[in-house]
């Protein structure tokens, strides 16, 4: 993530496919000292499961897109931006 000649701070994350899940972790190396800056859990959803919460919910659809320059979702999109309305 960064690193100077005097600091280092990286990510880890561990992976929990059954449950559909990623814990990430930040750390910061200094002086050989290495600290963790922060830990918080990600939830992954699929497509089809989004779009039944949004139903739900009662929200419209507007655009899904693979990333923050609107290009069009597919498997090798990094992101999943959900543009909705209500």
């Amino acid at each position: 993530m960064y690193e100077n000649d005097e600091i280092k701070i990286f990510d880890k994350y561990q992976f929990d496919f059954k449950n559909s899940f990623l814990i990430a972790q930040v750390f910061k190396q200094q002086n050989n000292n290495l600290q963790k800056i922060s830990s918080f859990k990600f939830y992954w959803f699929d497509p089809n499961e989004i779009k039944s919460i949004i139903q739900k919910v009662g929200f419209k659809i507007e655009m899904v897109c693979g990333d923050f320059d609107k290009s069009f979702l597919s498997q090798k999109s990094s992101e999943q931006i959900w543009i909705l309305k209500k």
